[in-house]
């Protein structure tokens, strides 16, 4: 659940009116990759999503699979631009966190046993 908050407020966050990107040089390499408010768009729409997959009954279990998948590659992207930007950043600790996190779902999704 906790993921899933996260993705949704960091992209409400970039899709805000003020610019996100130009505040500070650690979102150099985000900013040159992709527009803020397309990666606000993703973050938002992954986390609304992945919220739906959790309240969908335990049958769902490949949606949130796919959810936990598609929120740990978007962790991935974020942790990669963002510790080519600023190695010595709190990045380099927390989103590839929040990647390995969503994976570890995904793997437990797929693989425990009904």
């Amino acid at each position: 659940m906790y993921l899933t908050i996260v993705a949704m407020v960091w992209g409400l966050w970039l899709l805000a009116p003020w610019a996100t990107f130009t505040a500070s040089p650690t979102f150099a390499a985000l900013s040159a990759l992709v527009p803020e408010e397309l990666l606000g768009a993703v973050l938002a729409g992954l986390g609304c999503l992945r919220g739906v997959a959790l309240l969908l009954p335990g049958e769902h279990r490949t949606f949130r699979a796919a959810c936990a998948l598609l929120c740990s590659a978007a962790w991935m992207f974020v942790a990669g631009a963002l510790i080519y930007s600023s190695p010595a950043s709190t990045a380099a600790v927390t989103y590839p966190l929040y990647a390995v996190t969503s994976a570890w779902v995904y793997v437990r999704l797929l693989w425990r046993v009904p």
